[in-house]
C-alpha cells in the first residue's frame, strides 16, 4: 500500500525544517563566532570539539538531502537524463 501524499508532504516539510535549523546552528560554528568544547571528568582543561560538531552537522544535512532526493524520486519518478556514450 503506497504512503499517502499528504503524509509524504508533511514529512518533507519536517525534514526541510530540521535541515534549516541545522544550517542555522552550523553558520556561527563555521564563522568562528561560536566554539564548542567539553571538559572530561578529572581533567581541568577544556577541549575544543568545534570541528567534530561541524562534521556531525554537515553529515546530518547531507543525509537529509539524500532523504529528500529519495522521496522526490519515489514520488515523482524523476529519472535522470540518459548518459551519452563517448566515441572511445
Amino acid at each position: 500500500m503506497p504512503i499517502p501524499l499528504t503524509v509524504l508532504n508533511d514529512y518533507v516539510r519536517c525534514i526541510e525544517k530540521q535541515k534549516a535549523e541545522h544550517w542555522r546552528e552550523l553558520e556561527p560554528l563555521l564563522n568562528g563566532k561560536v566554539h564548542v568544547g567539553e571538559r572530561k571528568f578529572g581533567r581541568p582543561t577544556w577541549t575544543d570539539t568545534t570541528q567534530r560538531q561541524v562534521a556531525r552537522l554537515k553529515a546530518t544535512i547531507a543525509e537529509y538531502e539524500g532523504i529528500l532526493a529519495s522521496i522526490k524520486y519515489q514520488t515523482y519518478r524523476y529519472e535522470p537524463p540518459p548518459r551519452r556514450r563517448g566515441n572511445s
